[in-house]
């Protein structure tokens, strides 16, 4: 699982390294990170990790979809260099 967890930390960093260098020309670097959400893919799985998450259900596309949304939206201007967690609560306390 190492490799992962080094993957996904990278993609944090790289996240901020982004919004630092080009922040100042209006180029908005941010990161969504879902967590499990009810797809094609996800159909049929009793994941028993699905009883760890405060929300007690697996995640909409909707509201991942949402939240990228607003990212791309003018009302997210002063945003930068942010990982959003779409998680329903799962990495609290992680």
């Amino acid at each position: 699982m190492l490799p992962q967890i080094t993957s996904k930390h990278a993609l944090v960093d790289f996240t901020k390294q982004l919004a630092y260098d080009f922040g100042s020309q209006g180029i908005k670097a941010n990161l969504i990170a879902p967590g499990f959400i009810d797809t094609k893919m996800t159909e049929g799985i009793d994941d028993p990790r699905l009883k760890d998450i405060p929300a007690e259900r697996a995640g909409k596309p909707e509201e991942v979809a949402a939240v990228a949304l607003f990212l791309a939206s003018d009302e997210s201007d002063y945003i930068q260099g942010t990982e959003s967690k779409v998680d329903g609560g799962w990495t609290v306390g992680r």
